[in-house]
């Protein structure tokens, strides 16, 4: 039986047969179904815009791995047992603190100060302590959308000896009384412990036993009062008290102090320190949140 060259197989395609070998030697889409070159061009932007969306879901994707990693290793390290302060600092102007390298330089300033206001003749730098009893300090940076930065300190609690011990002389004590009394010569509603905007935020502070309470009825010896003491101490720069950074803002409205009491709060606290906007993959602000040249904890 004689082949034909060719069978039309209802397929939309068509094959060519060697009649010799009956082998197929060569097949071909029917033009009737190509896609015209506006529909290739139409295709290829969509599969663009596909892959586009993935890599850009790729890229704003939280490493949530890391994440956890890094807070059960810092909260690993961390004394839940202690109480620990929690204090805030802001940049007087908006030009300030916008760049990080010199916002890490006040940290390491800052951190510093506070050693050198327990032991004066300290002359260690960077991560080094007076001792390893010597409260441990934990920094973080926060970067607003504008691109400027506020300073965060977890710091574990003065020990009331050491307190006692630097109270007893006589430029620590000055200064002590000296920030104190500007702290309690402000009106009522600025020398409040807990403030409403702190109960606004945190509904949790309304049953707190220092509500309604002023900082000129706790001890001096009050862990809520050395907090404020360390943050006011900071932002205190004049010409003949040059104690904290002169960029700083001194304002009783952007400056915040509190101390964390509880083990639950110290792991929440632990947690909005690393927010997942400091995990983002492929994004500049990676792990820029980390402060470990200048603060106790170890990555």
């Amino acid at each position: 039986m004689k082949l034909k060259d060719s069978y039309d197989l209802n397929l939309n395609i068509t094959l060519t047969i060697d009649p010799k070998s009956n082998t197929i030697v060569k097949s071909w889409t029917d033009d009737s179904i190509k896609y015209s070159p506006e529909k290739i061009t139409e295709l290829e932007l969509k599969n663009q815009s596909n892959k586009d969306s993935w890599m850009e879901w790729r890229k704003s994707k939280v490493d949530t791995r890391t994440k956890n990693q890094i807070v059960n290793n810092i909260t690993s390290q961390i004394d839940l047992d202690r109480h620990h302060y929690l204090i805030t600092w802001t940049y007087g102007t908006k030009k300030m603190g916008q760049d990080e390298s010199k916002v890490l330089d006040d940290i390491k300033n800052i951190r510093h100060r506070i050693i050198k206001l327990f032991y004066q003749n300290f002359k260690g730098r960077d991560r080094r302590k007076p001792n390893s009893d010597f409260p441990n300090q934990y920094y973080f940076l926060e970067k607003h959308k504008d691109g400027q930065y506020h300073i965060h300190l977890l710091m574990e609690s003065v020990d009331p000896d050491l307190l006692a011990s630097s109270l007893d002389r006589d430029s620590f004590f000055y200064r002590y009384n000296w920030i104190r009394t500007k702290i309690l010569n402000r009106s009522h509603s600025k020398k409040m412990i807990i403030n409403q905007k702190m109960i606004d935020r945190y509904p949790d502070y309304e049953n707190h036993k220092l509500v309604g309470r002023t900082y000129d009825t706790i001890s001096i010896y009050d862990d809520w009062m050395v907090s404020r003491f360390i943050c006011e101490y900071m932002t205190h720069f004049q010409n003949d008290q040059r104690w904290g950074l002169s960029n700083l803002s001194n304002s009783p409205d952007n400056i915040h102090s509190k101390v964390i009491e509880s083990k639950i709060e110290l792991r929440g606290k632990i947690g909005y320190l690393n927010k997942d906007q400091y995990f983002v993959l492929n994004s500049e602000d990676y792990l820029g949140h980390l402060v470990p040249q200048y603060s106790d904890y170890q990555l």
